[in-house]
């Protein structure tokens, strides 16, 4: 009796989170950004690269990754912020460039003047 009805809740919560997942995808599929627009895919793999490419400053001993933030459009990462040393200036660039997905890094760093080198 049991298996009688979860097998209808099962198929009503099925039907809801495809329900879900189908207006999700259908308010992006016009997003717009400078007059360009990306496809689903664009936006999904822009939104992977960036997510791995935080993780990947937040996580490294070199690069204080909370100070850079970073910005993806179609493959191409833009990195801002400041950074307190060359070598943490190379190392944020080189995390990006070494980055899946990444096709093109526009560097906007700029070094902490007040930083004790």
């Amino acid at each position: 009796m049991v298996m009688h009805i979860q097998r209808p809740l099962q198929t009503t919560a099925r039907a809801v989170v495809i329900a879900v997942v189908i207006a999700a995808l259908s308010a992006c599929a016009g997003y717009y950004r400078d007059n360009e627009k990306r496809t689903l895919g664009q936006i999904a793999d822009d939104t992977a690269i960036q997510a791995i490419l935080k993780t990947r400053l937040v996580g490294d001993a070199w690069v204080d990754g909370l100070q850079i933030n970073t910005d993806v459009y179609k493959g191409v990462v833009t990195l801002e912020g400041m950074v307190d040393s060359r070598e943490e200036y190379k190392r944020a660039l080189e995390i990006a460039r070494s980055t899946h997905g990444v096709r093109k890094v526009i560097d906007k760093l700029m070094m902490n003047p007040y930083a004790t080198h």
